[in-house]
C-alpha cells in the first residue's frame, strides 16, 4: 500500500498578469463545469456511484458550453460526483445522530442539517484534481526564478502555460523524494497555491 501525502506549495509571487488572468479564466471554467454537472445530478437524482449516469450528449453539451477539453470535463465530473457522495455520507451520519437525539441536542441537530451542494448557487471557485493529462509538476532546468513549475493546459488546444512555484526547503524535499499523482489549484485571499498529492 502506498502512502499518499498532500503538500501546499504557493504559486510564485512574481507571476505575470497575463498568466494570472489565464489561471483565473481556467479555474472559473472548472467551477462552472462542476456546477453544471452538480445541477444535472440534483435534477435527475442521478446515481453517484462510479462515473454517474451521464450520457455522451450530456458530456458533449457541457464541454461545448464551458469550452473545456475532454480531460478537464472528466475531472470536473469526478469532482461533482465526489461533492455529492460527501453530502450523502454527511446526511446519513446526521440522520443516525438525529434518530437517537433528545431534548435540546435534537433541536441543535435540526439546525445542523447538512446543506445540499451549491444551495446558494456558484459563489466561489471549486478546485478540481488535475492529473497528468492536463497538468504536471516539473523540475525547471531553464527557469532560474523557481526550481519547480506547473505546466498546465490552457483553454487553447495544445497550448500549455508554465506557472512557477515558490517552494520552501520542506516542499523541495517532498517533491524530490515522492511521486506526484495530481494537484489542485486553490485560490485563497487572492493568491493561488498548488495542493500537490
Amino acid at each position: 500500500m502506498e502512502f499518499v501525502k498532500t503538500v501546499r506549495v504557493p504559486v510564485h509571487y512574481s507571476l505575470t498578469k497575463r498568466k494570472l488572468s489565464i489561471l483565473d479564466r481556467v479555474t472559473a471554467r472548472h467551477s462552472y463545469c462542476v456546477w453544471l454537472f452538480s445541477k444535472l445530478i440534483e435534477e435527475r437524482q442521478t446515481e453517484i456511484e462510479g462515473y454517474g449516469e451521464f450520457t455522451k450528449d450530456d458530456i458533449s453539451r457541457i464541454a461545448e458550453s464551458t469550452l473545456l477539453g475532454a480531460a478537464y470535463v472528466q475531472q470536473c465530473r469526478d469532482r461533482a460526483l465526489w461533492i455529492w457522495r460527501s453530502y450523502h455520507a454527511q446526511h446519513e451520519e446526521w440522520e443516525k445522530q438525529l434518530k437517537n437525539a433528545r431534548g435540546t441536542w435534537r433541536e441543535k441537530l435540526l439546525k445542523r442539517e447538512p446543506r445540499k451542494p451549491f444551495r446558494d448557487g456558484l459563489t466561489k471557485k471549486i478546485p478540481i484534481r488535475i492529473d497528468a493529462r492536463t497538468g504536471t509538476v516539473e523540475a525547471s532546468k531553464r527557469i532560474k526564478l523557481s526550481p519547480h513549475v506547473l505546466r498546465l493546459s490552457s483553454l487553447r488546444k495544445g497550448v500549455r502555460i508554465t506557472v512557477p512555484l515558490n517552494p520552501a526547503k520542506y516542499h523541495l524535499e517532498f517533491l524530490r523524494k515522492g511521486r506526484v499523482v495530481d494537484f489542485q489549484l486553490v485560490k485563497q485571499g487572492g493568491k493561488y497555491c498548488a495542493h500537490i498529492c
